[in-house]
């Protein structure tokens, strides 16, 4: 979903570049579904041995947004998506309040 819906033809008008894209995606689902994109998207870095094989399976996928002018190439861009899915769980789970007896 987050690439087949918010990284598709029109990705620029969700935001300015990917960072942006990403805090709405992750601001228009749960935690649960923003952890299923960040784990889909450390699968296939993990996965792909190289750049032309990320490109492909990303391209595959329906992502039109090309990384090369922010984060340098497909695989540095799938690791900055694994990184700010992380950090957006983080965040979802520091301002949940803690469970009390």
């Amino acid at each position: 979903m987050l690439v087949t819906a918010y990284f598709d033809q029109d990705w620029d008008y969700i935001g300015p570049n990917s960072a942006a894209v990403i805090a709405q995606f992750v601001d228009d689902f749960d935690a649960a579904y923003a952890a299923e994109a960040r784990d889909a998207a450390a699968a296939i870095l993990a996965e792909s041995d190289d750049e032309a094989e990320a490109e492909s399976r990303l391209l595959r996928l329906g992502l039109q947004y090309d990384p090369a002018a922010a984060e340098g190439s497909y695989r540095d861009w799938l690791a900055f998506v694994v990184e700010s899915l992380s950090r957006a769980s983080r965040d979802v789970a520091d301002a949940s309040p803690e469970d009390t007896p």
